[in-house]
């Protein structure tokens, strides 16, 4: 846990934008307080969509259709998930008794070509933006499609990162709730943003270089923790806890 404050104030100094104590609200622009929080909340949700924060792991159970929808406030019409459409997919795994198998990432043309008769082995994902009509007024929302070649009774569980907060200076959203592991990661992260931003060329190359060590820190711990609560292995990677039956609500 840390305070967005902190955190910028801290990247701030680093990058020598602001001299040690110096407010960054104090910015002659005004502007460098609002730059810091959004590269900061543009950089969390990149590092969530490519899977390093493991805190927000998530799963839904759904049956095994063809094709399954996310929509926020449902759509009886398609019987669509209500829930905002997630970012990314990590992963699909179809029930076999009391485990389940992972299916595998496949290309979108194939699947959509696919005579659909078979049990499913590969799934694909994508969103867009649709129209729909309300009290007759046009408006646009935004639809997750995951589709997969082939069907079969029972159920389907769906990997995915719940989405992170927009982060901001004061009120409920200035605490970042992540584990204190990611501090480090974070950080020089966000020095690496500023320097592209600001072109600080002296700086940049150092801090991208902590920032990639950071990351790889960051995976080597993640891998570490779904390890020791692997038992037995059959695929390599974390989804074996889910097909040897473990709590899909365990947090890594």
């Amino acid at each position: 846990m840390i305070s967005v404050n902190q955190l910028t104030q801290m990247a701030c100094e680093l990058c020598s934008l602001v001299e040690a104590g110096e407010s960054i609200r104090n910015d002659s622009a005004g502007d460098m307080s609002v730059v810091c929080v959004n590269l900061l909340n543009n950089m969390i949700a990149d590092l969530n969509a490519k899977n390093y924060i493991v805190m927000q792991n998530a799963t839904v159970d759904v049956p095994c259709n063809r094709v399954t929808y996310f929509v926020k406030g449902g759509d009886p019409s398609r019987n669509a998930i209500d829930m905002e459409p997630p970012e990314s997919i990590n992963d699909v795994a179809r029930s076999f008794g009391a485990r389940f198998v992972p299916l595998q990432p496949g290309d979108p043309l194939t699947i959509s070509m696919s005579n659909c008769m078979g049990i499913p082995h590969d799934w694909t994902y994508s969103r867009e933006l649709e129209d729909y009509e309300v009290d007759g007024i046009v408006r646009q929302r935004l639809v997750g499609k995951l589709e997969l070649d082939g069907r079969a009774a029972g159920k389907i569980r769906i990997f995915y990162n719940k989405p992170l907060p927009k982060y901001s200076l004061d009120g409920p959203n200035s605490i970042i709730y992540l584990s204190d592991l990611y501090n480090n990661m974070l950080l020089q992260g966000l020095c690496y943003h500023l320097c592209m931003y600001y072109k600080l060329a002296d700086y940049r190359p150092g801090f991208e270089l902590e920032f990639e060590k950071a990351k790889t820190a960051i995976k080597k711990k993640n891998y570490a923790s779904r390890m020791m609560q692997r038992g037995g292995a059959h695929f390599a990677d974390y989804r074996d806890l889910y097909a040897n039956g473990m709590n899909p609500d365990f947090t890594f």
